[in-house]
Formats: structure tokens, C-alpha cells, sequence
């Protein structure tokens, strides 16, 4: 994995994440998004999550949906909203000016160094979250990670968020094997979860050890 990013144990032992929607999608895929919710829910966990409202909830002109809802099936959404109606500290309201300003500088930070696109908002509020309350981000966009790492926030790449949740999530052989499944044979570069050869080969190697008789995804 690139060095930007942070191994499963800076993972496990963070006091907090911040979910972008590329890496809810992948739980999405894979089927696993009531067990990742259910995860932090745990008895004897102390470890809050965070979404940022631009992404759970609206645009830039607070007129529409914002990308879980685009992104994500009912069902999963349903999942998310339900997760964020039990605590509300999930997703706070709309940033207020001073962040707002803070959130700015955050997109103009990702324009540097000649770069051809910027963040979005939603991508820079997730990172001012993880910021101000030193959480980990968990997301595959390498853009969003290095800023993020330029601001010293900890960056976890959405593979290790995966690779984790076969280990700690307590899911059934059965639930273990078929994500794997969906995992892999989503993961090529135009697909709902696109992952490196490294995070895919990481998953296949999971499931190698854990699915024995089992056809390999391609």
C-alpha cells in the first residue's frame, strides 16, 4: 500500500474515523455496511465515526441529495440513516462560517503542485473533520489522502478498512466468503469498488485462507 496511507493497526487503534463515500460503497458491495455499523456499535467500543454532512446530506447549494444518496442503494442508505437517527454526532449540521473558511483554504491546498482536478467540498470537509477531531480518514481517493496527509490527518486506504472487517467484525463464514467474492470480481479499475493489484491481491489472499473449496473470484 502507498506510503500515504496508514497499516491496520493505526486503523484499530483510532480514536475515531471519518468515512468517505468511496469506501461506504465498497462495504456496499461487499455487503457488510449493517456489520461495519454494527462493528462500532459494540459493547466496549469507544471509537466514534463521522460522515460529512456535505456527503450524507447535501450539495454545495443545499439543494439535493449528497453522495450517499447518490452513490448508495436504499436499502444501504437506509442503513446509514438509521446509524446516523441513533446518533446524531454522526453527521453534524452544516459548517459554520469560520469552518467553512478553514474547508476553503483545504480546496485550495489540493490545487497545488499543478494538479489537474481539486476536492470537492464534501471530499475537504471530510478532511477538516478528521482534522479537528483527530480521527482517521478511511478512503481510497489518493487526491483527498494527500492532502489529508499534508495536514497531518491519518489516512487508512478503504482496502485496510476491508481487510479489517474480515478480522473484527465477527462475520459468518458464509457472509465472510461472499463478499470476498463481490469484493474481487468488482475491483478492476471501472468497477462500483476499484482497488489496486495490491488491495485486491490482499483479499484474495483472504480468501484463500477462509473459503477453502471455494471457486476464486476473478
Amino acid at each position: 500500500m502507498n506510503q500515504i496511507y496508514g497499516a491496520i493497526a493505526d486503523l484499530r487503534n483510532a480514536s475515531g474515523w471519518v468515512i468517505d463515500t468511496n469506501t461506504a460503497v465498497c462495504l456496499q458491495v461487499a455487503g457488510w455496511t449493517a456489520s461495519f455499523i454494527a462493528l462500532l456499535a459494540g459493547s466496549g467500543n469507544n471509537r466514534q465515526l463521522r460522515i460529512a454532512p456535505t456527503a450524507f446530506l447535501y450539495q454545495e447549494d443545499e439543494d439535493a441529495a449528497g453522495e450517499f444518496a447518490a452513490e448508495l442503494d436504499a436499502g444501504n442508505l437506509a442503513l446509514w440513516t438509521a446509524a446516523a437517527d441513533d446518533d446524531p454526532d454522526i453527521v453534524s449540521p452544516p459548517m459554520g462560517a469560520e469552518a467553512q473558511k478553514e474547508i476553503n483554504d483545504i480546496v485550495r491546498l489540493s490545487r497545488r503542485g499543478g494538479r489537474r482536478r481539486r476536492l470537492d467540498w464534501a471530499d475537504a470537509e471530510g478532511i477538516h473533520l478528521a482534522e479537528r477531531l483527530n480521527f482517521a480518514l478511511l478512503t481510497g481517493d489518493t487526491l483527498q489522502a494527500r492532502v489529508a496527509q499534508a495536514r497531518n490527518v491519518a489516512v487508512i486506504h478503504k482496502a485496510t478498512v476491508l481487510e479489517m472487517m474480515t478480522y473484527d467484525a465477527g462475520l459468518s463464514i458464509p457472509a465472510l466468503c461472499d463478499g470476498l467474492g463481490k469484493l474481487i470480481a468488482n475491483s478492476s479499475r471501472d468497477d462500483p469498488c476499484a482497488l489496486s493489484d495490491d488491495g485486491r491481491n490482499r483479499l484474495r489472499a483472504i480468501y484463500r485462507r477462509q473459503c477453502p473449496g471455494e471457486h476464486i473470484a476473478t
